[in-house]
């Protein structure tokens, strides 16, 4: 079905994102299953900048980023 379709795509960029090889790399997958889904830390907030794009605010450190906190967590999962 086409949603399926549609989530095993965004799956598998998303593991491309991690570093995975989304085919050698199979049983990890779960790993960007669990990014895509994994929520803020605390002081942690998202916002859209004017061209889009989604950064990451932690207020309590005053810091921006452009990639969400929990993804070097994940990559160092895989």
């Amino acid at each position: 079905d086409e949603q399926a379709d549609a989530l095993i795509k965004e799956v598998t960029a998303f593991a491309v994102y991690l570093g995975m090889d989304p085919e050698e790399d199979e049983e990890f997958l779960w790993i960007a299953v669990e990014a895509m889904i994994a929520p803020l830390p605390k002081n942690w907030s998202e916002h859209e900048a004017r061209d889009g794009r989604v950064y990451f605010y932690n207020r309590r450190t005053d810091h921006t980023q452009w990639e969400h906190p929990m993804d070097e967590y994940h990559r160092s999962l895989y």
